[in-house]
């Protein structure tokens, strides 16, 4: 019988780089009450930059080093050994591969709370890897008999998996969750991050923070910043994220395109995302699909800042009532629903922001989504919290 103060979990992901699922991986194990449920973590591929921040907290992390494209049965083999020698009570896993790998290896090993996690709310068949529409598709029929529960992180990312005949009465939807005295509003941050960047407090700005990803649809961003710029000229936009540096022409190509390259701020990679947010008036999301649960648009509310995404994957159940959302690829729109947040008085947008942020702290804060997880393991292992 498993102890309810002590149900060991093994989570299993396909990799541990940079990226929404990882992050929120991590923000889990900082969350979550690891005396009740001790953590160990398991990469299919590499250790990478996040799994270099789980260990920091002291959770062990293995990586199995396996090659994309070119998993072998001798690989789950040793996948399997690494989770009989860890005896986990439940295998949490994350993410189309390492639901199917870890789920199989799993129960090589004689591991039955299984836990898979889809993070995708798109599949688009012309767009996606072909090894990743396998994959779905296989896991589409063993959801049904490998695992007890799928979580997955928004109502979008449930409709679409179930529309493609996964076992949709295992689908438990609990969001992203963060850290909310990290992520808050801090104006004086904001001006003397403004100022580094040599503009004053008054200068309307604009944030967009995703890597250089076609998903990310970076052109249909600038193409609306150019409209902003015809009614806002003054207006700064402030770029982070991999690949997002004077040294990309493309992004460079299309900054100069607008006529105000000088007004375009591109930092590349940033870790000191509170700093970014807080320098930030209107934050956006101009992805052109995907996004089941944009940690970006949940930090930036976090923060205060109000925020415009396009209409995909999961960003109206992020937004509620709380921002502006438009079609995605229509650079109109998206200008449009920029200028009408900037060209409301201060007190409004701060109204605004503030609504943004009391809805996260109602339903996406990290304390709760840790209590949502731990809630999955206990029922498995049928054990009331």
């Amino acid at each position: 019988m498993t102890d309810s103060l002590n149900i060991p979990v093994t989570h299993i992901i396909t990799g541990l780089d940079t990226g929404g699922a990882e992050i929120m991986l991590k923000k889990l194990l900082q969350a979550v009450d690891r005396d009740k449920y001790p953590s160990r973590v398991i990469s299919l591929t590499t250790r990478g930059i996040i799994g270099e921040q789980i260990a920091a907290l002291g959770v062990p992390v293995t990586a199995m080093g396996m090659r994309p494209g070119r998993i072998s049965l001798a690989d789950i083999g040793r996948l399997a050994g690494e989770i009989r020698d860890q005896k986990p009570d439940v295998v949490q896993t994350w993410m189309y591969h390492a639901d199917l790998l870890g789920g199989l290896a799993a129960r090589r090993v004689g591991v039955h709370w299984i836990a898979w996690n889809i993070r995708n709310s798109t599949l688009d068949w012309k767009k996606s890897k072909p090894s990743t529409l396998l994959t779905v598709s296989i896991c589409s029929i063993l959801s049904h008999f490998i695992p007890r529960k799928i979580v997955v992180c928004s109502q979008a990312a449930a409709r679409v998996h179930q529309q493609v005949g996964y076992a949709g009465w295992k689908m438990r939807v609990i969001p992203n969750g963060f850290d909310l005295a990290v992520f808050k509003p801090d104006q004086e941050t904001g001006i003397k991050q403004r100022a580094l960047l040599g503009l004053n407090r008054d200068v309307p700005v604009v944030g967009l923070a995703a890597r250089y990803d076609r998903q990310k649809d970076h052109e249909t961003f600038f193409k609306s910043a150019a409209v902003v710029l015809q009614s806002l000229p003054d207006t700064h936009f402030l770029l982070c994220g991999e690949g997002i540096t004077p040294k990309n022409p493309v992004i460079r190509g299309w900054a100069a395109g607008t006529g105000r390259e000088e007004q375009f701020h591109l930092l590349g990679r940033w870790t000191d995302m509170p700093l970014f947010h807080a320098a930030c008036d209107v934050e956006v999301s101009s992805s052109a699909y995907g996004e089941s649960f944009s940690n970006v648009l949940g930090e930036a509310m976090a923060c205060g800042i109000p925020c415009v995404s396009t209409r995909v994957g999961g960003a109206e159940e992020v937004l509620g009532e709380t921002g502006q959302i438009v079609p995605p690829k229509n650079p109109e729109a998206l200008g449009n629903a920029i200028l009408t947040i900037l060209k409301q008085p201060a007190t409004k947008r701060q109204e605004m922001g503030m609504a943004g942020r009391e809805r996260m702290l109602h339903n996406f804060d990290i304390s709760l989504v840790a209590q949502e997880y731990s809630r999955v393991w206990n029922d498995m292992c049928n054990i009331s919290a």
